[in-house]
């Protein structure tokens, strides 16, 4: 129950609309993890009886404590301005202090990497600071090197120190960096996500939710390599109109019209369930395609696909609508070519109309 509540506490949103989550949880983190230093810090100059450490590390240990106020009650970017300065203070009094071999500069690499990814909108304030930061760490190495440090550590303070520093300094690093790397496959996958929602838009037809004339012709493409690969054995068309659909749409209205649509594509794409594929190719008519079935098994499908059609109920309550549909198979080889397969499988359909309707011509 007390993790559940310090990770509510610390995923908490910023009261700022512009702030983001991630901003406000890196700022928080890296404030916990530079007072948890500052109190070690403390812990090993107070063992040496060097208790000098107190007049800096406590008013920085205040700052960062404020900055992890600040990212609740005020903008995130105010409490970065806070960690930012607090930072390079505390790296530049400990060189004054204790010199270049404390190693405490090397925070200043670990505020490069904060600035970029708490401010992601602002490149030139981060090239600027960036800038700052390299003109401080050379000005530190240069006074370094001209003056002698406040205090000498001896070999014990010394080691404890670079670990402390390397430490926590990696400890930054890792946390800054694994917080926006999983924000960032966070947005790769939600772009993907919707990469691959448009891509199925711009392949359905609006109306009837079924494959469009282009997304329908690549898909029989798609058959087309496998059967010249030999993944599946054969490849029929069948194409389909909606008998006497100019007249349900004079009659009754296009509403009527769009209704009548749906409901055969409805009934078409649970049929082609496991079969193949449906799409609507234009108007009023409906294009299948059947890998792995040759004309004579096609023929069969399409004459299950009559008896279901004909069950249909009417889409209006107040007119008896019959629904029809007139069909035209050909089989597909590769000496005729697609194109050639639909043509035939066209000539075929007007064949039926002409003879009547309702009916499958193979």
């Amino acid at each position: 129950m007390q993790i559940e509540t310090i990770k509510r506490v610390l995923l908490q949103d910023s009261d700022e609309a512009d702030d983001t989550q991630k901003g406000a949880v890196l700022l928080r983190l890296y404030a916990i993890i530079m007072c948890i230093y500052l109190l070690a810090v403390l812990v090993t100059f107070s063992g040496v009886g060097q208790i000098f450490i107190l007049k800096t590390a406590v008013p920085c240990f205040a700052m960062y404590c404020l900055s992890l106020y600040m990212t609740y009650k005020t903008t995130v970017r105010n409490a970065s301005v806070v960690t930012f300065l607090t930072t390079v203070f505390w790296a530049v009094i400990m060189v004054y202090l204790l010199g270049w071999d404390c190693g405490v500069q090397h925070f200043l690499f670990a505020l490069v990497v904060f600035c970029f990814l708490i401010n992601t909108q602002f490149i030139r304030t981060n090239i600027a600071a960036t800038v700052a930061l390299c003109i401080c760490r050379i000005i530190l190495y240069f006074y370094s090197k001209m003056n002698k440090p406040w205090y000498v550590m001896n070999d014990t303070v010394s080691v404890v120190l670079q670990i402390l520093n390397t430490v926590t300094i990696f400890a930054l690093m890792i946390m800054m960096i694994a917080i926006f790397s999983q924000n960032a496959i966070e947005t790769d996958k939600k772009l993907m996500l919707y990469n691959e929602k448009l891509q199925k838009l711009a392949s359905l037809d609006p109306l009837t939710k079924l494959r469009n004339r282009r997304s329908i012709l690549q898909y029989i493409n798609e058959c087309v390599d496998q059967y010249q690969q030999g993944t599946i054995s054969h490849i029929t068309l069948a194409m389909g109109d909606v008998d006497h659909f100019k007249k349900i749409n004079d009659t009754y209205g296009h509403e009527i019209g769009d209704l009548v649509l749906k409901q055969v594509a409805n009934a078409f794409d649970e049929f082609m369930q496991g079969k193949g594929c449906v799409g609507r190719w234009g108007g009023e008519e409906f294009l299948f395609v059947f890998p792995n079935y040759d004309g004579e098994a096609t023929f069969a499908q399409m004459n299950d696909l009559q008896k279901i059609i004909k069950k249909l109920p009417s889409v209006s309550d107040a007119h008896a609508i019959k629904v029809t549909v007139t069909w035209g198979v050909e089989e597909y080889s590769d000496m005729d070519g697609i194109s050639a397969t639909l043509n035939v499988a066209d000539r075929k359909l007007y064949k039926g109309k002409e003879a009547g309707r309702d009916r499958i011509i193979y």
